[in-house]
């Protein structure tokens, strides 16, 4: 093949190619627009813009933009495109609103490009109809209003409930309390084995809507964030669970670098330690010593903490439930507890920006992972 037949071919295959590019964009449902990029008027639109704009591609040519672009003036309109035309951008992305001829209007995101169009310099728009986009948008976010209104109901519900049953619960226990000095003598072994029953319900009862109180009240009021030291928060967990830590034989490994400045609360981070550790001293086999270590890596971004243990596991099904208010996985004579701590975890490193999560093996332990912002937090 000599070389004017290759040169032929590879002219007719590029016109090919040009032609069906050329059917692409012309039958394109996108919108697609060029206007001049001087005088702004209209030199182009596919199929699908002229359908959906209800002009004759006679009619549009009449037209900028700025016509059928209702939030912007002629003005507003080169400001915003003169980046391109400069060379200082290569494309511009921006939301707005359309009118059609008929006067209704839509919601579009635009990608506008710098061209060349029939030997003019010009402008390339394709255009998005983000109509429904935004209207479920718009949805979500009042769901999500409605949902933190919900909650805050709730909070404040927990709360007031709690706070009410406060004093009959005292007034129960100090009167089981006034039953087991004076009159303990007097009753048989039912009566005292009932007496019993009445102290302890009394005192689960009361440390209960204590938990509960403390639950509710995290987020009801803004919270103040500062530079917080976090040995300071290892040191003060690892003094309150000292005794504990003995009792049970435990181990307790802390990082070796805890230098270091966080931006939270420090009570709550204080607490999540404080949780997070007890339950690790708490749910393992009573043949194990516990043994735990916190663990802290550095990202770009966060810091990821970590603490582990050698405990009894969970099965992979009840991960995700754990974090959930009263969710208890164990009967409460096997072990003792509210089912508030892991979801006051959450609430206290949600409300700083974090995610918190465990990985479990069954008969060998957890590692519960929490995120904390290396910056300040909003906290809005």
């Amino acid at each position: 093949m000599d070389s004017s037949s290759e040169k032929n071919r590879t002219e007719q295959n590029f016109i090919k190619e040009r032609d069906q590019l050329a059917h692409i964009l012309e039958n394109s449902l996108n919108e697609i627009y060029v206007f001049d990029a001087h005088n702004l008027h209209f030199l182009y639109l596919n199929k699908g813009a002229l359908k959906n704009m209800g002009f004759s591609l006679d009619e549009i040519r009449k037209y900028t933009p700025v016509d059928i672009k209702p939030k912007y003036t002629h003005d507003q309109f080169h400001k915003l495109i003169s980046p391109l035309l400069s060379g200082e951008m290569e494309v511009l992305i921006f939301e707005t609103i359309h009118q059609r001829k008929d006067r209704s209007t839509y919601d579009v995101e635009v990608h506008l490009q710098r061209t060349e169009y029939e030997d003019k310099e010009a402008l390339v728009a394709i255009i998005t109809d983000i109509t429904e986009l935004n209207g479920n948008r718009i949805l979500l976010e009042e769901m999500n209003k409605k949902l933190q209104e919900r909650n805050e109901a709730l909070d404040e519900f927990a709360h007031v409930a709690a706070h009410d049953l406060q004093e009959p619960v005292r007034l129960i226990k100090s009167f089981s309390d006034i039953l087991s000095k004076k009159y303990e003598h007097l009753l048989d072994e039912r009566g005292k084995k009932y007496l019993f029953h009445l102290s302890d319900a009394s005192q689960r009862m009361s440390k209960l809507i204590q938990e509960l109180l403390a639950f509710s009240l995290i987020g009801r009021d803004k919270i103040k964030f500062e530079k917080i030291k976090l040995d300071k928060i290892l040191t003060d967990v690892t003094t309150d669970l000292t005794e504990k830590i003995s009792q049970t034989g435990g181990q307790l490994i802390l990082p070796i670098d805890t230098n270091i400045i966080i931006h939270g609360h420090a009570s709550g981070i204080y607490r999540v330690f404080l949780n997070l550790i007890n339950n690790a001293l708490k749910f393992v086999d009573p043949e194990t010593s516990p043994h735990i270590v916190v663990a802290i890596t550095e990202m770009d971004t966060n810091w990821v903490l970590s603490v582990q243990d050698n405990g009894i596991g969970m099965e992979s099904e009840v991960l995700s439930q754990i974090f959930k208010p009263f969710k208890r996985l164990h009967a409460r004579d096997v072990y003792e507890g509210s089912g508030l701590g892991l979801a006051t975890c959450k609430k206290i490193i949600q409300k700083h920006g974090g995610k918190i999560w465990v990985e479990s093996t069954p008969g060998k332990g957890s590692v519960f992972y929490f995120t904390l912002p290396k910056g300040k937090i909003n906290n809005s």
